[in-house]
C-alpha cells in the first residue's frame, strides 16, 4: 500500500509542483530502504517524513489548507506524532546527503579515472591509441 499517494491527495500543488514532489518522496522512501535504522519506523511514518522533507528540498510553501504547517497537518491526517514525523525527516535527510556525497564522490572518481585514461591512450595527434 502507497502512502504516498494519500498523503499527496491532501496537499494543495500544481500538476508540476505534485510530479517533482512525488519523484522526491520516491527518492527518499527508496532511501529508507538503504538504511538498516528505517526498519523499525512504520511505513506511514516514512511516508510522512519523505513527504515534509520533499516539501523541504523543493522549497514549498503553502500547500495545505488551512495554512497549517505541514508537520501539524501531517500529524492530523495520519496521527502519528510531530516529534517522531521530524526525526524521520531529519534522518532521511541526513542519508539523502551521506548517499549524494558518495554518488558525488563516486562520479568524481570515474571522471579522473577517464582523465588518466585518455593521458595515457592518446598519442600526440590528441587520437586515442590502444
Amino acid at each position: 500500500y502507497d502512502f504516498t499517494d494519500v498523503l499527496l491527495s491532501r496537499l494543495t500543488l500544481t500538476r508540476k509542483q505534485r510530479h517533482a514532489l512525488y519523484v522526491a518522496i520516491q527518492r527518499l522512501v527508496f532511501l529508507s530502504c538503504t538504511g538498516y535504522h528505517f526498519v523499525v519506523y512504520r511505513p506511514s511514518l516514512i511516508a510522512s517524513a519523505a513527504v515534509y522533507a520533499a516539501s523541504s528540498f523543493l522549497h514549498l510553501k503553502t500547500i495545505t489548507q488551512p495554512e497549517i504547517s505541514l508537520v501539524t497537518f501531517l500529524h492530523q491526517l495520519t496521527g502519528i506524532d510531530q516529534n517522531f514525523i521530524e526525526i524521520c525527516k531529519q534522518e532521511l535527510t541526513e542519508q539523502s546527503t551521506r548517499t549524494a556525497f558518495c554518488e558525488a564522490s563516486f562520479v568524481f572518481e570515474s571522471e579522473k579515472e577517464n582523465y588518466f585514461f585518455l593521458q595515457d591512450h592518446m598519442d600526440k595527434n590528441k587520437k586515442i591509441v590502444y
